[in-house]
């Protein structure tokens, strides 16, 4: 290990990486090689978790495909360096800000968005000049294999590469330097990141998770939000960080909610009353496992049922929940909608301020100055008025977490910045002679104080 992670260095330390041209033509060439293998990939994502080839389409190789087209668009403005004016005292001199790859980065990816999660800070890695150890996860086997082939064709191992293994190999890993750590993955595994980190002092960004929840006012288009939401609750089998893990409604309209909610799960996912292949399987069974755990059988409204062999359960409702209850003591991470009731928004946004911040925050309503209220006085990661989920869609939005959800942010411009050092240059004159900052000070603190009185 140790010697792979020198030969990285001496690699970036020769300065192959730094050329805005090269950096620009090793995006096209990554491009060019996944477009040749989407099939290839498509069939990876089907053998991990049964994904469907339409949310394979657009949760994982449209939104890469952006992010590598907007850094090759973008690259050579996003790398530019940039006078800044350092102020009339610098008469004279020259502020710049110098963007500089970190060096040495690490990007560790979970299962749940295999190839999504891996490549694209992977592309903002390699925008900003870095060299890369890749490590996905070891549950989406399939998808990490191929991910390591993909990289293989396009790199020297020098520049990226990708390592594989379990928890084993992880440990391997973060015992080591780097000069910037990319961690997306759970809360617990993040703190073990940042604690192994801190022993070098290296910069991390950490995207995390958390119980995400749903408002939905009493003024909402509930079929609308219902439609919404089982939508993005169950996308992926509910195993996406930033999915609606629970919904607040008052209770005079949960009963109406819930019957819409029914009508579009049978709409989306049934054919003849039985579970279509569109709804994805649990990635492995020890996660199987523990969120059917999570079910109150007697509170479940809709499905609940279950294949242990293939690792398959209904999308399930569960009503009349309360925050004590088991489902709601850890992020659920698969299909299972809890509904609980709230009587005040005022009252449920007090509640929020109690508890850990989420990676996301969605809110159904009407009325401006309640938007306002909830986007103001409610903290999270991310998330969206009058939908759900699709914030991550728009490149000019940060991506990120927020304490217990996370730290940093990427997407877009936020990609190419999350892998770059912007460093501050001041560039002094030799034409003026700036004698006013040196002993003895009398001169100067007549000149301060006056300036001050005027100020």
């Amino acid at each position: 290990m140790e010697d792979k992670l020198s030969k990285m260095r001496t690699f970036f330390n020769m300065g192959n990486t730094l050329p805005i041209k090269t950096r620009k033509e090793v995006l096209i060439r990554l491009r060019k090689t996944i477009k040749a293998y989407e099939y290839e990939i498509i069939s990876a994502l089907k053998k991990d978790f049964n994904k469907p080839l339409a949310e394979t389409y657009m949760t994982e190789l449209l939104m890469v495909y952006r992010e590598i087209d907007f850094q090759i668009k973008h690259i050579f403005s996003h790398a530019k360096i940039k006078n800044v004016p350092v102020g009339l005292v610098n008469i004279g001199a020259k502020g710049r800000i110098v963007p500089q790859p970190y060096g040495l980065v690490l990007i560790m990816s979970p299962w749940n968005y295999p190839f999504l999660l891996t490549i694209q800070p992977l592309i903002g890695a390699i925008a900003a000049g870095n060299v890369a150890i890749v490590k996905p996860s070891d549950y989406s086997k399939n998808t990490s294999l191929l991910i390591k082939k993909i990289i293989n064709e396009v790199f020297p191992c020098e520049w990226v590469d990708v390592i594989l293994g379990g928890r084993s190999i992880n440990t391997k890993l973060l015992d080591q330097r780097y000069d910037m750590i990319f961690f997306t993955g759970s809360p617990i595994v993040g703190k073990l990141v940042m604690e192994k980190a801190s022993c070098y002092l290296t910069p991390v960004i950490l995207e995390l998770g958390g119980k995400s929840p749903c408002i939905i006012d009493e003024d909402a288009d509930l079929k609308q939000a219902a439609r919404q939401i089982v939508w993005g609750k169950y996308l992926n089998g509910g195993q996406t960080c930033i999915t609606v893990d629970h919904v607040y409604i008052k209770k005079h309209q949960a009963q109406t909610f819930v019957d819409h909610c029914i009508t579009y799960i049978e709409e989306f996912y049934y054919v003849k009353d039985n579970l279509s292949s569109d709804m994805c399987h649990i990635i492995n069974e020890r996660h199987f496992n523990r969120i059917i755990d999570l079910i109150d059988p007697l509170k479940v409204v809709f499905g609940g049922n279950y294949t242990e062999e293939e690792r398959i359960l209904e999308p399930t409702i569960m009503l009349d929940v309360n925050e004590n209850d088991k489902i709601m003591q850890e992020e659920i991470f698969g299909p299972i909608l809890p509904i609980l009731y709230y009587d005040e928004l005022d009252e449920l946004i007090d509640s929020f301020k109690q508890k850990e911040k989420p990676l996301a925050l969605y809110y159904f309503g009407k009325q401006k100055d309640k938007i306002h209220k909830v986007i103001t006085q409610t903290q999270s990661g991310g998330g969206c008025i009058n939908d759900v989920i699709m914030h991550v869609s728009a490149h000019h939005l940060p991506f990120g977490g927020l304490g217990s959800s996370g730290m940093g942010a990427y997407h877009g411009k936020k990609t190419f910045d999350a892998f770059t050092h912007h460093r501050s240059v001041f560039i002094q004159s030799n034409i003026f002679k700036l004698n006013y900052r040196y002993p003895p000070y009398f001169k100067i603190t007549k000149l301060i104080k006056r300036y001050l009185m005027k100020s």
